[in-house]
């Protein structure tokens, strides 16, 4: 869900530091996490220098990207999917929205190769005191419904909603799956 995130690096949270990563390329884990280390050392975030994650934590993430269909392994080795790519590549939005858009990909009944994504539904929405917009979503297929998940704090209703049509526009021709528009 896309969410502006003015002041953080990308090549700090192993989350997207991976991704720019895999990027340039696949990779086996070992060398993924030793090249995560070295950048997350490089960088000062939050007025600390050196700081990384361990390696176990690099682990958890590599395991959300699989089940977000974000990177892949075969053998040992690391690489992006196509929606990866796309994360990285597009130019629609920014890369933090990109990357949070893939937080609505179905946990009931997306699998490799056949990603089913939450609609978004119309006027089942709000927004909290801070001004974070909330909004109800269902899958498409196996109609799994999900009470007020958080979506942005800079985008109303109807601006998530352009962006989520567009995105799904984009991701037509690039993956195979249930990407139903919201109308």
């Amino acid at each position: 869900m896309p969410v502006s995130i003015d002041n953080v690096d990308p090549w700090w949270h192993e989350k997207m530091l991976m991704i720019l990563i895999l990027n340039m390329g696949p990779m086996r884990k070992r060398q993924l996490f030793d090249r995560l280390t070295s950048e997350q050392k490089k960088r000062k975030v939050l007025g600390e220098e050196g700081q990384t994650h361990s390696r176990r934590n690099y682990a958890r993430w590599v395991r959300i990207r699989e089940d977000q269909q974000v990177i892949v392994e075969h053998e040992g080795t690391l690489e992006l999917t196509k929606i990866g790519a796309w994360i990285v590549k597009s130019r629609l939005a920014t890369f933090f929205d990109r990357d949070d858009f893939i937080n609505l990909v179905c946990d009931n009944c997306a699998k490799p190769g056949d990603l089913v994504l939450l609609k978004p539904l119309r006027g089942i929405s709000e927004m909290n005191a801070k001004g974070r917009l909330f909004m109800d979503l269902q899958c498409p297929r196996c109609h799994n419904y999900i009470s007020r998940m958080p979506i942005s704090e800079v985008l109303s209703e109807e601006k998530f909603i352009q962006f989520y049509n567009k995105a799904l526009r984009e991701l037509y021709g690039i993956i195979k799956g249930q990407l139903v528009p919201v109308k």
